[in-house]
């Protein structure tokens, strides 16, 4: 990803401070203490409030460049700073140690922190599938000879995914099971999904869940696409989500709803200028513009949609990952 020395510098002590922060995060959550920065975000000299966002690396951590990059966040007052976070438990951690103020997250991951009772806040939706299966911007990928030709074929086989028994272990099981196919008969292990493309061409792994812009890459370079997980499972389903610890978001209201402002304006941008942010895209990752013109882009939506996170959180009791299904709706802000 082309980024200047500083702001890459920057992204190296805030992951840093990340991995150091998990322990002392575990420790304060099995003390019953609610952890995360509590502090008022103090603006700096120019009058803008440095903020730093934790992201999904792929799309979800390119979108967030994007609008800081139109300078949609500055606008707002805010200095944006976007780190990567592979998902699940590290973006957690990340805010509940105040290493990063607000973080992208998932579905699961959600529905996780609302059955443990974390001390995190809903600060809005992330991206969301799309309707039709073929512009998913998330694939389950073969390499091109791959003797698994079709979805059933994956039984005793072993997919990579970013994060096991999250948002890609759901919806693959999920989608496998609504074809009338015994998703216990597939293996995952957890991969990142920078290293998938080549875990597959190494055969490490049989097959990879994968999001965009690797997933474009990935079928560039002659893999085979033989599932659209997201929109198999539930189309036009809600995928990532904001969030943020309960205490920033208590000290830092007007902050949450600028990014709020900057975040709705984002989103409405990419969606009237797609080709912009395809191109974008390109040079972010340090590509040509052509490896990403095919890009399938998810949707941003307005609101988070509830409904399709109710039935993403009883797949979770299907599949024996929780017990019963939570509140989803506590610790829900106002505006998302």
């Amino acid at each position: 990803m082309t980024i200047d020395d500083r702001t890459a510098m920057r992204r190296i002590r805030t992951t840093r401070r990340i991995a150091t922060a998990v322990l002392a995060v575990s420790t304060l959550l099995l003390a019953g203490c609610g952890g995360g920065g509590g502090s008022a975000a103090q603006p700096a000299a120019d009058g803008t409030v440095a903020i730093n966002v934790g992201e999904t690396p792929g799309i979800p951590q390119l979108f967030m460049q994007f609008g800081v990059d139109k300078g949609f966040y500055k606008d707002e007052g805010l200095n944006v700073t976007v780190t990567p976070i592979p998902g699940g438990s590290q973006q957690v951690t990340s805010v509940l140690s105040g290493a990063t103020d607000l973080t992208g997250n998932d579905v699961v991951t959600w529905v996780n922190a609302r059955a443990q009772g974390l001390p995190l806040s809903l600060v809005g939706p992330g991206s969301a599938a799309t309707a039709d299966p073929k512009a998913d911007f998330s694939t389950v990928q073969v390499p091109a000879d791959s003797p698994i030709k079709k979805p059933g074929d994956l039984a005793g086989k072993t997919i990579a995914v970013n994060n096991l028994n999250n948002i890609g272990t759901i919806t693959i099981r999920g989608a496998l099971d609504k074809a009338g196919i015994d998703s216990s008969q597939v293996k995952f292990v957890e991969v990142g999904f920078p290293d998938m493309l080549a875990a597959l061409a190494k055969q490490s792994v049989d097959a990879i869940w994968i999001i965009e812009p690797f997933s474009s890459i990935g079928l560039a370079k002659g893999n085979r696409a033989i599932m659209y997980p997201y929109a198999e499972y539930d189309p036009s389903m809600q995928i990532g989500l904001i969030a943020t610890s309960t205490k920033w978001a208590a000290a830092n209201p007007d902050a949450v709803t600028k990014f709020q402002k900057a975040h709705t304006r984002t989103a409405d941008y990419v969606a009237k200028n797609p080709d912009e942010f395809k191109a974008a895209l390109a040079k972010l990752q340090g590509v040509p513009a052509e490896k990403v013109a095919g890009v399938s882009l998810p949707v941003w939506n307005q609101n988070v949609d509830f409904g399709s996170m109710q039935q993403v959180a009883e797949s979770m009791v299907k599949y024996g990952i929780l017990t019963a299904v939570p509140n989803i709706k506590d610790n829900v802000l106002p505006g998302a």
